[in-house]
């Protein structure tokens, strides 16, 4: 997988700092911008870029929970959704949308009644003498393949990336104060080498965040 691109240019840097006309250095501009996208990635808990077709292998929910739930946000497509029905299995069984499982743009994938393939013994052990309906019990039975992340970046994020950008430009250890001679140096902001965020930065993270924990 390739690194994660920063959220804006040095073109974009050099306009928010000096204008079109002033000059930066690209190199550092770069730099501070990719420590900053990463910094809110780290904030969010989210890759933010788009990745279609992303592959992960799951641990079924607790039963009888029958759903479970995607850790990237947002969340534009379900491909397939697979699983193994024996812990010896080495092949992986395909669930039919709609009629197995269905999805949602909130990340969670649900078992649905009307499912045939899962309703049998091996699945969540036994309620007395009956079986349990739900996903295979045993530990990395489900693959999901799903596409998700930002197509296109909203501009919330990039803007908070070039205004973070800039200030680590400036400042790149995030100092606050400092008095010559003994060494008294006052640091802020630690996320990613001395990335800092504004109070009304940290309040639009925030709402990213709630929205991805539901």
């Amino acid at each position: 997988m390739s690194s994660p691109q920063p959220f804006a240019s040095a073109a974009d840097l050099q306009t928010f700092m000096v204008g079109s006309d002033g000059v930066i250095d690209t190199d550092r501009a770069n730099m501070m911008l990719r420590m900053a996208s990463n910094a809110i990635r780290e904030e969010l808990q989210l890759e933010i870029d788009q990745v279609v077709n992303d592959v992960v292998v799951l641990d079924p929910p607790i039963a009888p929970n029958l759903t479970l739930f995607l850790l990237e946000q947002p969340i534009t497509a379900v491909v397939l959704v697979e699983v193994r029905l024996q812990p010896t299995d080495t092949t992986w069984t395909a669930l039919v949308p709609d009629v197995d499982y269905e999805w949602s743009l909130d990340g969670s994938v649900t078992l649905l009644p009307s499912t045939t393939i899962l309703a049998a013994p091996f699945t969540g052990g036994l309620v007395g003498d009956e079986p349990l309906f739900g996903w295979p019990f045993f530990d990395q039975s489900i693959r999901v393949t799903y596409t998700h992340g930002f197509a296109s970046l909203p501009q919330s994020l990039v803007d908070i990336a070039i205004s973070a950008a800039a200030r680590l430009y400036d400042n790149p250890l995030g100092t606050t104060s400092d008095a010559l001679g003994g060494f008294n140096e006052k640091y802020s902001g630690n996320k990613d080498g001395g990335v800092q965020f504004t109070q009304l930065e940290q309040d639009t993270l925030d709402r990213y965040a709630e929205a991805r924990l539901g």
